[in-house]
């Protein structure tokens, strides 16, 4: 009976029950880059279950401007799950990714491929045990006071205990809405090949001061019923 929830866990952590690498609180992802030597931090606070599944997850995400249309982004998330009488926390894998935005016209484009480095303990559902990568395809375009994304991504997962996700491909449309100077609306739709596919997310960000915003939002995604999540991000 452990194994098997160690082994589902694993499945939820591989397969993106967080949001890393994305624009807090959505999980698809802005083509727009930081610029040269800016950068971004974030940090999150997540909660979702699934049947008798809870699952807490706490990302952390440091993204640096290496030139005007080049990010480098690393993310290492703290989860905790329990159920009936197990339960488990620690840091999960450690993911490195680089952003290229490589078009700016009638739209902006861009290409992140990612890898994923096994820090995670595999016996208690926190890692894969293996190295691990996918990349993701984004366009980003605005118009007037929306913002909308589409991601396609693709990602490579192998893992030391059978969790049977090899090849998973996911497709993302996000929308963006300026309320106000201070209050955006946020909101995405996708599918996943995996579980149960279908990603849905609404929310809200506030900028509390200059390079300062607050995140909330609730949804659903493949692998939770359920899950409501906040989070901070400090651009600099």
């Amino acid at each position: 009976m452990r194994k098997f929830f160690v082994c589902l866990l694993t499945a939820l952590l591989l397969c993106g029950v967080g949001t890393a690498f994305a624009t807090q609180p959505l999980t698809t992802d802005s083509a727009t880059t930081q610029g040269l030597k800016n950068a971004q931090v974030e940090v999150g606070f997540s909660y979702g279950e699934k049947d008798d599944l809870n699952v807490t997850e706490i990302p952390l995400t440091f993204t640096y401007g290496i030139a005007n249309t080049i990010d480098l982004e690393a993310s290492i998330p703290y989860a905790r799950w329990e159920v009936n009488d197990f339960d488990e926390a620690g840091f999960s894998d450690l993911k490195i990714a680089l952003k290229y935005n490589f078009y700016s016209g009638w739209a902006k484009l861009a290409i992140k491929p990612e890898v994923s480095i096994p820090t995670g303990d595999e016996d208690k559902g926190l890692g894969a045990g293996e190295f691990n990568y996918g990349t993701t395809f984004i366009a980003t375009k605005q118009i007037n006071d929306f913002t909308l994304h589409a991601n396609v991504s693709y990602k490579k997962v192998d893992n030391d205990i059978n969790v049977d996700t090899n090849d998973i491909w996911t497709g993302l449309i996000a929308a963006e809405y300026a309320i106000d100077e201070k209050l955006t609306a946020v909101a995405e739709v996708g599918l996943a090949d995996y579980q149960d596919n279908l990603i849905l997310t609404g929310g809200l960000v506030y900028n509390l001061a200059k390079g300062l915003y607050v995140d909330v939002a609730v949804g659903q995604t493949p692998n939770l019923d359920w899950k409501a999540q906040t989070g901070l991000t400090w651009r600099f």
